[in-house]
């Protein structure tokens, strides 16, 4: 698998890839999002310098999900500072380890951005993503 960088010619992937129904069950925002509005964040996500937003790819270029490292709060010295990840799998590639490569990537990532401390949102029922955060390495787990 490799990481990288999110284009402007990802943005209908993403968006699928984000009104999917099992991804929209284990989000925070359960409502489908419009293309307009997706336009919009991806529009301020791809220039906050402080968010790396990543497709994951295997075999030769084919994108299985995505990813992101956002800054989630500054401390005094960069090396104190925590990031938050978020990500997903295509629907037609879950089941097949891609997640827990992808999280510990991106873990991988956050700690080569110079992140102290790395952290993730998940839902409290979404037992599958928790399993996954705590073995890639995962500081802490913000549930909701």
């Amino acid at each position: 698998m490799i990481l990288r960088p999110t284009t402007f010619t990802d943005e209908k992937l993403l968006l699928d890839w984000r009104n999917d129904p099992t991804v929209l069950a284990v989000s925070a925002n359960t409502l489908a999002v419009s293309a307009e509005s997706h336009k919009a964040w991806l529009f301020n996500v791809m220039r906050d310098t402080e968010t790396q937003l990543y497709i994951a790819e295997i075999d030769d270029g084919i994108p299985i999900g995505q990813g992101r490292i956002e800054r989630a709060w500054k401390a005094i010295s960069r090396k104190m500072d925590c990031c938050l990840i978020g990500y997903s799998i295509a629907y037609e590639y879950r089941g097949q380890g891609h997640g827990a490569e992808l999280v510990h990537a991106l873990v991988h990532c956050a700690r080569l951005l110079g992140y102290h401390a790395v952290s993730c949102r998940i839902k409290r029922t979404n037992t599958r993503s928790i399993a996954v955060a705590v073995k890639a390495g995962i500081d802490t787990i913000q549930f909701f």
